[in-house]
């Protein structure tokens, strides 16, 4: 928020987020999840949905630090994330190791081309 003088045309620009795709392998207790993989996987996908969330406007997605947001879910063991990748508006989903910054600003999930794979702890 900048001070600009007067008679200064300000632009705003609202765009829509960057679309997330991720695939993700997660080991759950089944005595927490007694509702079996769709109740483990529903509550990933509120995990993820939470981090995003709470990633500041442009702000940074680190693939380390959702790992650390979703090992804080009850009922959870390994978590690993074996993809990632990001798209800006239409474009092609551009594939990243550890971090991004979002074009748009911010990020959502595409449930529908993200794979969640949940397996129960033997």
């Amino acid at each position: 928020n900048r001070e600009k003088p007067a008679g200064m045309p300000i632009n705003y620009v609202n765009r829509q987020a960057d679309s997330l795709k991720i695939r993700i392998d997660c080991q759950y207790d089944p005595l927490v999840y007694t509702g079996g993989d769709g109740a483990a996987r529903q509550e990933i996908i509120n995990g993820i949905n939470a981090y995003l969330n709470d990633i500041e406007f442009n702000g940074e997605f680190s693939t380390t630090a959702l790992v650390d947001a979703l090992q804080k879910l009850n009922g959870f063991g390994a978590i690993e994330i074996t993809s990632v990748q990001s798209k800006y508006e239409g474009g092609n989903y551009q594939l990243f190791v550890s971090t991004c910054n979002p074009l748009s600003g911010y990020f959502v999930l595409s449930e529908n081309e993200s794979t969640i794979d949940v397996t129960p702890i033997q």
